[in-house]
């Protein structure tokens, strides 16, 4: 986006279309808390805080189905093109790190 200031214009807004698409927004979540076991512990809730400001509403039980949406996208990482080292080992992590706490996702039902 573009804005004009005094006798010129400045970029205000980018738009990055890598990962474009039409979706539902639980897709959006599910890559923005892909590494939330990195990530500070209020990090989520803060998230799903400010979407719901936002007017974005999850569904109660919404994690679960979030991170089932991420296992669909890592599984089909590595048919991108050439996948290999640490980032094989960061996708197989992902997943196997998803699948262990898959009963506590599942409980995990903060809503927005």
């Amino acid at each position: 986006m573009l804005a004009q200031r005094g006798n010129g214009w400045e970029v205000t807004a980018l738009l990055d279309w890598e990962f474009a698409l039409a979706g539902p927004a639980l897709y959006d979540v599910a890559l923005m808390l892909r590494h939330e076991h990195q990530l500070p512990q209020a990090f989520a809730a803060d998230f799903i805080a400010r979407l719901a400001q936002q007017g974005v509403e999850l569904h109660r039980g919404w994690h679960q189905p979030a991170k089932l949406l991420d296992l669909f996208n890592l599984y089909e990482f590595p048919t991108r093109g050439a996948v290999e080292g640490p980032l094989v080992r960061d996708v197989r992590d992902l997943i196997e790190l998803t699948l262990r706490h898959w009963d506590i996702y599942a409980f995990d039902s903060g809503a927005a």
